[in-house]
């Protein structure tokens, strides 16, 4: 938060945020655009997908005791609450904190089908594994901060795999023209680096700011990219649709669905998908 106040201090324009809480977009910044779906949104879409796809009946939600989690509560809320459904468990955790054991019992004893968890890679670890030990077996969904599939299927022992999580942009190994183009150049240009998730994810914040700057053409200045960021309507690249104007910062509030398979493979489950009951798109 405090770079986000030096860079629109200085009147440095400042393309995709990694992280995707309200506060960063909502007032609108003028010199900050948001590319990544916020976090409520991703979770009432994936609260949707539970219900309406996997029929879940009972769904709870684990979640990090701070602004992040907190926002996949709320979304999760919304959506359960249009669906005239209410969670069976809600169980928070503290960033750092090393024994779940209470919360996987409360969340087992709930007899929850289903379990969202809005928590950092050491904290999903510790609760798949804490969960296999008493025998708790839901279908697990996350975030897509936990979307890098060979990370968490390896430092979970095998357990990642049948996770459900959010996607911000296509699968990794995807064979799109345009994915593929730009594997080639990562093994090209930064062969030392792991191709992945979050790899593409500095892809994504990059494509609408070099779409906007060759709108523009060679006459740039601040004033004359704003124009044309301003004014990007429904430009896709590996990401979701991304719409700015003036007065709404925030790109998108799609996502896609993706799971872990066998040997940390990507298995799409449902393309892109917007979130109908976002109010800030009514702003």
């Amino acid at each position: 938060m405090a770079v986000k106040g030096y860079l629109a201090e200085n009147k440095v324009i400042w393309v995709g945020p990694a992280t995707a809480i309200n506060e960063y977009v909502f007032p609108v910044q003028p010199y900050l655009f948001g590319v990544y779906p916020l976090y409520d949104d991703e979770a009432s879409i994936l609260t949707k997908y539970a219900v309406e796809k996997l029929k879940a009946k009972k769904i709870a939600f684990f979640y990090q005791n701070d602004a992040y989690g907190k926002s996949g509560l709320e979304g999760c809320e919304d959506r359960m609450k249009a669906l005239k459904m209410k969670l069976v468990e809600k169980s928070s955790v503290e960033p750092g904190e090393k024994d779940l054991s209470s919360q996987m019992l409360r969340l087992k004893n709930s007899g929850a089908d289903v379990v969202i968890m809005w928590v950092n890679p050491t904290s999903a670890v510790i609760a798949l594994k804490t969960s296999a030990t008493i025998g708790f077996k839901p279908t697990w969904i996350s975030s897509n901060t936990l979307s890098d599939y060979p990370l968490m299927h390896k430092i979970t022992g095998g357990l990642w795999e049948g996770v459900i999580t959010g996607a911000f942009a296509l699968a990794p190994d995807s064979n799109t023209p345009l994915l593929k183009k730009y594997r080639e150049a990562a093994k090209k240009y930064a062969p030392e680096e792991r191709w992945g998730t979050f790899y593409m994810a500095g892809i994504l914040f990059a494509e609408p700011l070099i779409e906007a700057l060759k709108k523009t053409g060679p006459k740039l200045s601040t004033d004359a990219v704003l124009k044309q960021l301003n004014s990007m309507k429904n430009f896709q690249g590996i990401g979701p649709p991304i719409t700015w104007t003036p007065d709404v910062h925030q790109g998108t509030d799609a996502i896609m669905v993706q799971k872990c398979g066998p040997n940390a493979t990507y298995i799409t489950l449902q393309d892109w998908t917007i979130n109908e009951l976002a109010t800030w798109k009514k702003k």
